[in-house]
C-alpha cells in the first residue's frame, strides 16, 4: 500500500487529496506531503520508535497545542479510530500540520531574540504539564549516572592505536566525568526542574516575517533542569566552534527569553556547567555505537568535540554567565 492510500484510508480528510515532496528528510524518520482541501499536513513515519515514548510525546504536543501559545505546535490529527498513531508496515506514522515558515537562521539577532522569547513562553507552557513523560531522553544527570562505564575508556577499547593524543583524551574525559559528577551533587540540587524540549535550537524553530510560527520535533522532551535547556539553546545559537563573534547572539538570545521570564541567580551561575553537563550526556550518547562498531576515529571525534567545548567554556565561561545575568537574573 502506497502512502495516498493509507493517508485515505485511515483519516478522513477533505478532498482533494494529493501528496507533495518535501525539501529535506529528517534523520530519524520518513516524511511526505498531504495536501487537502482543508489545508496541508505532514505524514511521518517514524523509522525507529518505542511506542510509549510516541504516545507519551503525542499526549503532550496535543495538550500543548491547546495551551494559546503564539505559536504552532504540530499535535497529531486523530485517525478515524481517534488515535494519534497509525500502525503502519513501516513502523508508525502520524499526521499533523503542515507549518508555515522556515527555519530560524541563528546569524540574524532579531530572529535569535524572538528565538529565546518563544523558548520562554514554550517552558512556562512546559512547568504547567502535570502528567507523567516516557521521556526520549533520559535527564542528562541520570544519563551520565547509568553510563559512568563509557568514561573509564582506553585507546584499544576505543578502537584507537595507542598514541600519546589517543592517551590523553580518555584521561580528559574520566577527569570530566568525575568534575561533573562532584558539581552536579553539590550545586544543581536545588536548580528548577520541569519538563523540557531538549534540542531547542535554531534547526527546530519556524519563522516568518519576524516572528516564530512553529517548534518542531519534541522526541526528545522531558523533564530535567530549566537552565539546561536554556543552556543547550545559548550554545546551538551561539556556535562558537564555527564563529569568533558568539556573543551578539548570546545577547539577542537572552533579551528575547528575559522579556517573558528569569532565571534564578543559582541558574545563571550555572550555566557554563550544565552546557558541559549536557555535552557530557550527549557524546555518551554518540559514544556507545560508535563503540560497539569498533569506530574509533568517530569515538575520537565525539571526544574532541566535547573536550573543546569544555575548554571554550573554561575560557568564556564567565562571560557567558556575565552577559546572561544582564537579561536573565532576577
Amino acid at each position: 500500500m502506497d502512502d495516498l492510500e493509507t493517508v485515505l484510508g485511515a483519516y478522513a480528510l477533505v478532498p482533494p487529496v494529493a501528496l507533495f515532496d518535501l525539501p529535506a528528510q529528517g534523520r530519524n524518520n520518513r516524511a511526505v506531503g498531504v495536501r487537502t482541501g482543508a489545508g496541508e499536513f505532514l505524514f511521518k513515519t517514524y523509522r525507529v520508535a518505542d511506542e510509549a515514548a510516541l504516545r507519551s510525546e503525542q499526549a503532550l504536543l496535543t495538550w500543548l497545542a491547546a495551551q494559546g501559545l503564539p505559536f504552532t505546535i504540530p499535535a497529531a490529527a486523530p485517525t478515524r479510530a481517534g488515535d494519534a498513531l497509525l500502525a503502519t508496515p513501516q513502523g508508525w506514522a502520524t499526521l499533523a500540520p503542515y507549518l508555515p515558515g522556515r527555519r530560524a537562521d541563528h546569524t540574524r539577532p532579531a530572529e535569535v531574540e524572538a528565538l529565546g522569547e518563544a523558548h520562554a513562553q514554550l517552558h512556562q507552557a512546559l512547568a504547567r504539564y502535570e502528567t507523567p513523560l516516557t521521556p526520549g531522553l533520559l535527564p542528562c544527570r541520570d544519563m551520565i549516572r547509568q553510563r559512568a562505564a563509557l568514561t573509564d575508556l582506553t585507546p584499544e577499547q576505543a578502537g584507537l592505536p595507542p598514541t600519546l593524543e589517543h592517551a590523553a583524551r580518555p584521561a580528559w574525559w574520566r577527569a570530566e566525568h568525575a568534575a561533573l559528577s562532584d558539581w552536579a551533587a553539590r550545586e544543581a540540587s536545588a536548580l528548577p526542574w520541569q519538563v523540557v524540549h531538549h534540542d531547542y535550537d535554531a534547526s527546530n524553530v519556524l519563522m516568518r516575517d519576524g516572528r516564530v510560527t512553529g517548534v518542531l520535533d519534541f522526541e526528545f522532551a522531558g523533564p530535567d533542569w530549566r537552565a539546561l535547556d536554556v543552556g543547550a539553546a545559548l550554545k546551538y545559537t551561539m556556535r562558537w566552534w564555527e564563529s569568533d563573534q558568539p556573543w551578539p547572539a548570546a545577547r539577542a538570545y537572552c533579551r528575547g527569553y528575559g522579556r517573558v521570564q528569569r532565571l534564578t541567580g543559582a541558574e545563571v551561575k550555572a550555566l557554563p556547567w550544565l552546557i558541559r553537563l549536557r555535552d557530557m550526556a550527549v557524546t555518551l550518547l554518540r559514544l556507545e555505537p560508535a563503540l560497539a562498531a569498533r569506530d574509533g576515529e568517530l569515538a575520537a571525534e565525539y571526544l574532541r568535540q566535547a573536550q573543546e567545548s569544555a575548554a571554550w567554556l573554561e575560557l568564556n565561561g564567565d562571560e557567558l554567565a556575565r552577559i546572561a545575568a544582564q537579561a536573565l537574573a532576577p
